[in-house]
């Protein structure tokens, strides 16, 4: 095995795993947020590899941004609509509905 292959193989192997779909509190999605919690101020969905924003502009409502990468490899957050999410609604709520 050459240096570049076992310098690629030890790369992978320190990489962190791909994160699940699911609610998380920070963008890198390492924080789940747990089904019964209260949905924050600022929250973090990953869905079939789209990592989409939510932050709270007004009371019950939410801006959406997605996480877009250009041919340059560079990402930024495109803002896409605004939702209501209603007050008081939990983690588990939230997913419920958006499965509907």
């Amino acid at each position: 095995m050459n240096a570049t292959v076992r310098i690629d193989a030890a790369a992978k192997a320190d990489a962190p795993p791909v994160p699940r779909d699911g609610l998380y509190e920070c963008g890198d999605c390492l924080v789940p947020i747990k089904d019964d919690t209260v949905l924050p101020f600022l929250f973090y969905r990953r869905s079939g590899g789209v990592l989409t924003r939510f932050w709270e502009a007004e009371p019950e409502t939410y801006a959406m941004s997605e996480f877009r990468k250009g041919a340059d490899g560079e990402g930024c957050w495109v803002d896409t609509r605004n939702v209501t999410i209603v007050e008081g609604r939990t983690a588990r709520e939230f997913l419920d509905i958006q499965e509907d």
